[in-house]
């Protein structure tokens, strides 16, 4: 009898550090993970690519103010959004 219970102690301390140790990863990765991802899309927001991206969005607002019923400023506007998706740089929104 005594056999049996010092292995489920075992058993259970064994389950418990793991179930620990578990939650400290998970915990650390939920606190690194996204601190990570933010730094990396800063990083691709400042490449050429997306400075293109921004530019001609920027050019597309520009064409739409002039002309909201011309279909330039539409074209721009899908070429940016594909440079946008392409590149994977954060969508700006004019107001």
């Amino acid at each position: 009898m005594a056999i049996f219970q010092k292995k489920q102690k075992k058993l259970l301390i064994i389950l418990g550090s793991i179930t620990l140790l578990f939650s400290i990863f998970t915990g650390l990765a939920l606190i690194i993970a996204p601190k990570y991802l933010e730094t990396k899309q800063i990083e691709r927001d400042d490449t050429t690519k997306c400075k293109s991206y921004r530019a001609l969005e920027e050019i597309a607002v520009a064409m739409y103010r002039n002309d909201p019923d011309g279909a330039d400023w539409l074209l721009k506007a899908k070429e940016a959004e594909t440079r946008r998706k392409q590149h994977k740089c954060s969508q700006i929104i004019f107001k």
